[in-house]
């Protein structure tokens, strides 16, 4: 008798169904959405941001952390209290990269692979900021759905590292021995291409 349960044992599959279940991810979403579109459309913003950061206990000690250390202290050493203050200090840019730290990567044990999500992160924080730019240049009556856009290019990537980090590190170090034939290699051991998996779950 033939299973029919073989497609749901793909890798592709497996990891879909990994992410269906997890009930954290479209809270997550709406929370990453939430910061680029704050950090995003100007200084007016800044109480808006101060508001959502301070919402969350364990991000707010890391921001006010983060602009006490020697790179950002005022010249005066004056210690940095609120959050108002450290917003001004370290730059819309930086809170964005450690809102994104906090929600995607502190969860993690492992620390291999909160290093690999947090560089596919830094890609995909780079990607957003640049479209930002772009669009400020060109300027796009949609600007902000492209940050928003260019921000989650890279969920695929993000998500198997999530997830499945063993895949990931497979794909990764099969690709470097032959970065030529990287999306062969992914849809060979992934069963698609990273992007055609985050359409997937994004579509979901």
């Amino acid at each position: 008798m033939i299973s029919t349960t073989y497609s749901a044992a793909t890798p592709r599959e497996q990891l879909l169904e990994k992410v269906r279940r997890d009930k954290s991810l479209p809270t997550l979403g709406v929370a990453i959405s939430k910061v680029v579109q704050i950090t995003s459309s100007g200084e007016d913003s800044v109480s808006e941001l101060a508001h959502f950061i301070l919402s969350d206990v364990a991000l707010t000690q890391k921001i006010l952390r983060l602009s006490n250390t020697i790179a950002y202290r005022t010249l005066g050493g004056v210690s940095v209290t609120t959050i108002s203050r450290a917003i001004f200090l370290l730059g819309f840019d930086t809170i964005k990269a450690s809102a994104m730290a906090s929600l995607l990567v502190d969860g993690f044990n492992d620390k291999r692979q909160a290093h690999s999500v947090r560089k596919e992160l830094v890609q995909a924080l780079c990607a957003s900021v640049t479209a930002r730019e772009i669009a400020k240049r060109s300027h796009h009556p949609k600007g902000e759905e492209a940050v928003v856009a260019a921000l989650f290019k890279n969920i695929g990537r993000i998500l198997v590292a999530s997830f499945d980090h063993i895949l990931y590190e497979k794909i990764q170090s099969n690709t470097l021995l032959d970065p030529q034939h990287a999306s062969e290699i992914c849809s060979g051991l992934l069963g698609t291409s990273f992007e055609r998996f985050g359409e997937s779950v994004l579509q979901d």
